[in-house]
């Protein structure tokens, strides 16, 4: 194996949907929402501020997160499956790193049989209710280099070659502090991030990271 620690991105990575782009179709919001996420995946606008601007547009509530998380299970991203449980057998260490929120991404990478110890994510602050009350901003993931930090904790701590995999300029950044990025475009192709990265794999299959990993 090139790389003892795998990084990957969950959304249009992991999984073949955007959960923030769910929640906005949820709010009939849908188009302005993913644009705003084309923008900040691309890097045309600060993902820190668009971040904000999505929840306080939507407002999900708990239960429509848990919705978000069905829709995580129902839409791997194929060869997901496939791909973890071998990079299980060759004993490497597999983190998710997602500006998304705990709340839904828990219920894919469960799936996926990864620990939640290693699953960094968002999470959003309810009331008793479940109605949206803010975000736990002392978790660095909802702003601009946050990813970043998080790769490097995670370095600092398990030794050995580390490559980041996704598909947004977050992920090529975060990649900075690792040894490769992997750019998966099979999901949604943006070709400013692509251009940046070490290996581009355009195919709607996760299964062909394998070539580049072993």
């Amino acid at each position: 194996m090139k790389y003892q620690n795998i990084i990957f991105d969950l959304d249009s990575t992991l999984s073949s949907i955007e959960g923030i782009d769910e929640l906005g179709k949820l709010r009939n919001m849908g188009n302005r929402i993913k644009r705003l996420t084309r923008e900040a995946m691309s890097g045309r606008l600060p993902f820190g501020d668009v971040f904000i601007r999505r929840l306080e547009l939507i407002r999900p509530t708990l239960a429509e997160l848990l919705i978000i998380g069905k829709l995580y299970k129902n839409n791997l991203t194929p060869g997901a499956g496939k791909l973890i449980e071998w990079l299980v057998g060759q004993k490497t260490n597999i983190f998710v790193v997602t500006a998304g929120y705990t709340e839904c991404s828990y219920a894919l990478t469960d799936k996926l049989k990864i620990f939640r110890k290693n699953v960094f994510a968002n999470k959003l602050i309810f009331d008793l209710n479940g109605e949206f009350m803010g975000v736990d901003k002392s978790i660095c993931l909802w702003r601009e280099g946050g990813k970043r930090e998080i790769v490097s904790k995670i370095m600092d701590k398990h030794k050995g070659k580390t490559v980041c995999v996704g598909d947004g300029i977050g992920d090529w950044q975060a990649a900075r502090a690792a040894d490769g990025f992997i750019y998966f475009g099979g999901v949604a192709w943006r070709p400013e991030v692509a251009v940046k990265a070490n290996t581009v794999i355009k195919e709607r299959n996760l299964w062909k990271l394998k070539d580049y990993l072993e």
